[in-house]
């Protein structure tokens, strides 16, 4: 049966967190911003009709997504990176992977990504953002 790729993308999150190893990133807290990104198998359950015959071969009709039972609900995405996102942690990779693990165990996902942007870094004179990103394949 054929099947698709789907991607659900949540951008530019936005949190106030207490994560970091030093007291005054537990203390003062920070912004952090967040993207992710879900990755899926689509199967079309409906009848797979050939739609026409064409020069490259024959193309096949697709029946849309009509039902939130057939995709990933982004609420429950944004639910499962809200509470991570809500504990203080000392590393922003225990959050990222807290998080895969969390979409991986609930959904069949092929690949999901998260990136987590902190803006308030305790570095003198540091200008900019640091980043972690992980992405994982099943």
């Amino acid at each position: 049966m054929p099947t698709g790729l789907l991607t659900i993308k949540l951008e530019n999150l936005r949190f106030y967190g207490y994560h970091g190893l030093y007291p005054e990133e537990r203390c003062q807290g920070g912004e952090y911003r967040v993207d992710l990104e879900v990755d899926y198998r689509t199967s079309n359950t409906a009848t797979q009709e050939k739609a026409q015959d064409t020069l490259l071969g024959s193309v096949t009709s697709i029946s849309p997504i009509t039902d939130l039972s057939q995709t990933i609900d982004y609420v429950q995405l944004y639910t499962i990176v809200k509470e991570e996102m809500g504990k203080p942690r000392e590393l922003l990779e225990t959050i990222t992977m807290c998080i895969v693990g969390n979409i991986a165990a609930a959904y069949s996902c092929e690949r999901i990504v998260v990136e987590i942007k902190k803006f308030t870094v305790p570095i003198s004179d540091f200008s900019g953002n640091t980043a972690i990103r992980y992405e994982w394949k099943a």
